[in-house]
């Protein structure tokens, strides 16, 4: 005995099956694109260097220019002139930097550390030459959701003066 009821009943068209279909593919190539790029590391981390030279003075900052939570962030600062050094090397470093970042230690330490309304003012002791470099052993801190931030790095003068300055971005991404 043969029942009415279709079991056809209710099922899509052709048309709509491919629209499915086209669709389900798309997806899997974007999700397939997505880890690709992962793969071959175009999400970060990556590190990035600028370099300012005004009159005697040549800064380069090396910095997390893409970052992960957690991951180490390194960031250097090198500050080389024409003549030896004489006194103390100030540098100056956005105080939001150490928003997004969990700073261990300078290498080398400063003699003195000085907070004021917008960076932190690093005096170091004058070292033999012409050239001083500082590194900072550090991490994006934990829980960083991601976004953009700009800071700024500046060579001071014993007076305080900026001699040098240079402005960076650090994209962090989730």
């Amino acid at each position: 005995m043969e029942s009415a009821t279709s079991t056809l009943q209710g099922l899509d068209d052709g048309l709509t099956a491919r629209r499915s279909r086209l669709l389900h593919l798309a997806a899997t190539a974007g999700v397939s694109l997505v880890l690709i790029v992962a793969l071959l590391g175009w999400f970060g981390p990556r590190s990035a260097t600028l370099v300012a030279t005004i009159g005697p003075h040549r800064m380069t900052v090396e910095y997390p220019a893409i970052t992960r939570s957690g991951v180490p962030a390194p960031f250097r600062v090198r500050i080389e002139q024409e003549q030896d050094f004489t006194g103390p090397v100030r540098i100056a470093v956005s105080d939001s930097f150490y928003e997004e970042f969990d700073f261990q230690n300078w290498y080398p330490n400063p003699a003195t550390e000085i907070g004021e309304i917008d960076r932190v003012v690093y005096e170091f002791d004058p070292p033999a030459g012409n050239r001083f470099e500082v590194s900072l052993d550090a991490r994006t801190g934990p829980g960083q959701l991601g976004g953009k931030e700009s800071y700024t790095a500046q060579l001071l003068s014993e007076t305080g003066d900026v001699l040098v300055s240079i402005d960076f971005e650090t994209l962090v991404v989730p």
